[in-house]
């Protein structure tokens, strides 16, 4: 526990040291902090002094479901008494030790949490936030943001609650496969013949959909795009209305997801959002004039294109941390430098192959066709697909079958364990895919490629033929269903234990 200045106004909490399982330790700097103040409307708020001790509002009561230390004691006691925040887990509670209210007036106490890299910014973020009006305004621009992206689903009927459960379905299910924002060139739209300036990016997408599940490591990157990985089955599910209500976006879902179809049939688990790179520095120096009149903003930018792949977000961090001059808007700077770069979808294997994620293919193509039914055959024939090349492989049935005691430990079964492998040829192939230039592993590396080192490519129809002729090649003894080679079940994560059984 750290503070920004002697009030205790600005409490900032950190570890001292950074937590890994390593013999290097490292110093750490960013932490978290709170400020608290009451509103006002015509004059800055001054900050309210911080509890952050926890034992003086719950004193001895460690299930923290009774506040016995603050019956015990007076606010302004609190206050006036030590506080021990070291070496022990912390609170925040914003103080008002005495108010005077007259009949039907009331106050605002307003609470701003954030993280900082630095203990030294939170007294420039204080300067920000009490600014009159600053948390009012802050209120209405995110409401008018939820409003913003749910207007496609506004219901108007005599329920009001079944009009919002409408508005919040929507908004759950489309954070879990992200928001799709159309950059570049904002005018087009990306059909089967797809404009190459036209490019879709799905903000605000995260693991499922629930905060409360610790284990979901949910996780959003804090800059302008907001994103994180989602599960491939979350975002598949989420995302197969898009072009209903996104028409624009034209087949990017569908060319997306397909080019995960791995040349086994199975896909990777996590998916991201896409990547932009320019291969080309000319390209690069092209955009980079377009946006920037200072010549060493333009050499630092053209840097940066090049240096790799980027998500917007990046683009707006990197200038603001290698102070780049920009000379057009936010929005016209992202689009143009977006326009002109190639858009790589990003993905990896994690635990297994799930043996329903080829479900919702029909769905998205479906969804497509119902906007745009004159383009069916040059979808699935004109487009050029990749194939994801993952380093987990699938045992054969007599390395993943084996003879176990039954859960009584009174005989033995026959279950299949371990069903894929960590293939280290695929890992050495892609090691040794390396960019010439830069000597990185090259963005190709997760792509099946051909002797050429090209990535290899085949239309949508073939990808979809190929899937539907292993998944028939599945199918247990009986004809009843597709068996769980891989390892994982359906959806239904309680099931975990049957590819086993």
């Amino acid at each position: 526990m750290e503070h920004a200045d002697d009030t205790l106004t600005m409490p900032f909490y950190k570890l001292s040291t950074e937590p890994g399982d390593s013999a290097s330790v490292k110093i750490e700097q960013a932490g978290h902090y709170i400020l608290a103040f009451i509103e006002s409307e015509n004059e800055k708020a001054e900050l309210l002094p911080i509890v952050f001790d926890t034992n003086k509002i719950f004193g001895k009561s460690t299930s923290l479901g009774s506040p016995r230390g603050l019956r015990s004691s007076s606010v302004q006691d609190i206050l006036d008494g030590d506080q021990y925040g070291d070496a022990k887990t912390s609170s925040a509670f914003a103080a008002v030790s005495q108010a005077k209210l007259k009949p039907g007036e009331n106050i605002t106490i307003a609470a701003v949490y954030g993280k900082a890299d630095h203990i030294e910014v939170v007294p420039q973020i204080k300067e920000i936030v009490t600014q009159p009006g600053y948390i009012q305004s802050k209120a209405i621009g995110a409401k008018t943001l939820i409003n913003n992206l749910t207007a496609s689903v506004e219901t108007t009927t005599a329920n009001p609650l079944f009009d919002g459960a409408v508005k919040q379905m929507f908004l759950d299910n489309s954070l879990r496969g992200g928001m799709p924002t159309i950059l570049g060139n904002v005018e087009g739209t990306a059909t089967y013949d797809e404009d190459p300036g036209v490019k879709v990016f799905h903000a605000f997408s995260r693991i499922h959909g629930d905060l409360e599940r610790d284990y979901n490591a949910f996780n959003i990157a804090p800059s302008y795009f907001s994103q994180g990985p989602g599960n491939y089955r979350d975002v598949a599910q989420n995302r197969r209305d898009d072009v209903v209500f996104t028409p624009r976006m034209g087949s990017f879902d569908i060319q997306e997801f397909l080019s995960f179809i791995q040349a086994d049939g199975y896909e990777p688990l996590t998916v991201e959002a896409v990547v932009y790179m320019y291969d080309n520095e000319k390209e690069a120096a092209k955009a980079a004039k377009k946006v920037t009149n200072d010549p060493k903003s333009f050499d630092t930018l053209t840097k940066v294109l090049t240096g790799g792949p980027f998500r917007p977000g990046q683009l707006f961090d990197l200038v603001a941390l290698l102070n780049i001059t920009v000379s057009v808007s936010n929005e016209d700077f992202v689009n143009i430098l977006v326009a002109g770069a190639d858009d790589y979808p990003m993905a990896q294997f994690g635990q297994g192959y799930w043996a329903d994620h080829w479900d919702y293919y029909i769905d998205m193509i479906e969804s497509y066709l119902s906007i745009y039914p004159d383009t069916e055959e040059a979808l699935m024939y004109d487009t050029s697909l990749r194939y994801f090349f993952s380093t987990a492989t699938v045992k054969p049935r007599s390395k993943k079958y084996i003879l176990t005691l039954t859960f009584d430990g009174k005989s033995k079964h026959v279950q299949q364990l371990d069903a894929t492998y960590f293939d280290q040829n695929k890992a050495m192939e892609q090691e040794a895919f390396r960019d010439q230039n830069t000597g990185r592993i090259g963005i190709d590396a997760n792509w099946q490629r051909t002797h050429e080192d090209d990535a290899f490519r085949s239309s949508a129809i073939a990808k979809l033929f190929l899937l539907g002729s292993l998944k028939f090649a599945m199918r247990d003894a009986y004809g009843m269903g597709i068996e769980y080679e891989g390892g994982r079940p359906g959806w239904l994560d309680s099931m975990n234990g049957l590819p086993g059984m």
